[in-house]
C-alpha cells in the first residue's frame, strides 16, 4: 500500500467484489491449503467447479488487493472476513504508533524513506522501516530449520522493537 503515496492515490474509500470463473476436470491436493476447488452452487445458483475471485479498490478503482478463493465461498462471508482483516490491520498499525512513538524523542528521529526524519511515525512508516528484513532458513542435517536475519537489524529497527516489547529473537 506504498504506492498511493507516491503516486497521489485516494484511500478514502474503498470497494470490494467478488466474482467467481467455473473450471472443469480433476483437482487433487494432498495440502489443506490448497484451493478447494469442489461441486457446488455458484452465485447464480449452477451446480459447477467455481473458483472465487475478490478485488478491493479505491474510490477512482484502482485495485490494491485481491485474492483467489473457494469457489463456494459466499459474498456473505468473504466482505465480512476482508472488512475484518483491514480492520485488524489498521488496529495494529494504530497500537505500534502508540507503543513506539515515545521512543522517539525530537533529539532522536527515525530516518524514514528518503532520508526524512519522523518525530511522530505512522504505523505505515514503521512497517516500511522493516520492509527489507530477510529471514534466512537453513535446514540442519538433522533435519531441523535455523532461522537467521540475512543482515543485522539497525539501530531504528532495534529501537521499535524495544517499544514494543520485543528484540530480534522474534525473527530467530
Amino acid at each position: 500500500m506504498q504506492i498511493d503515496k507516491k503516486e497521489g492515490l485516494s484511500l478514502r474509500v474503498f470497494h470490494s467484489d467478488t466474482t467467481d470463473k467455473t473450471v472443469y476436470g480433476a483437482y487433487e491436493s494432498v495440502s489443506s491449503e490448497a484451493l478447494q476447488i469442489t461441486h457446488g452452487c455458484n452465485r447464480h445458483h449452477r451446480w459447477q467447479k467455481p473458483i472465487g475471485f475478490g478485488l478491493i479498490g479505491n474510490e477512482d478503482g484502482i485495485p490494491f488487493s485481491g485474492d483467489v478463493h473457494d469457489g463456494n465461498v459466499p459474498d456473505k462471508t468473504w466482505n465480512p472476513e476482508v472488512l475484518s482483516l483491514f480492520l485488524l490491520a489498521l488496529a495494529i498499525s494504530r497500537l505500534f504508533q502508540r507503543r513506539v512513538r515515545p521512543f522517539i524523542p525530537p533529539e532522536r528521529p527515525f530516518k524514514g524513506a528518503g532520508g526524512r526524519k519522523l518525530t511522530r511515525p505512522t504505523g505505515q512508516a514503521i512497517f516500511q522501516l522493516f520492509r527489507y528484513v530477510n529471514v534466512v532458513l537453513l535446514e540442519l542435517p538433522d533435519g531441523h530449520i535455523q532461522r537467521a536475519l540475512g543482515k543485522p537489524l539497525t539501530p531504528d529497527q532495534r529501537r521499535i522493537l524495544q517499544g514494543l516489547g520485543m528484540d530480534e529473537s522474534i525473527y530467530v
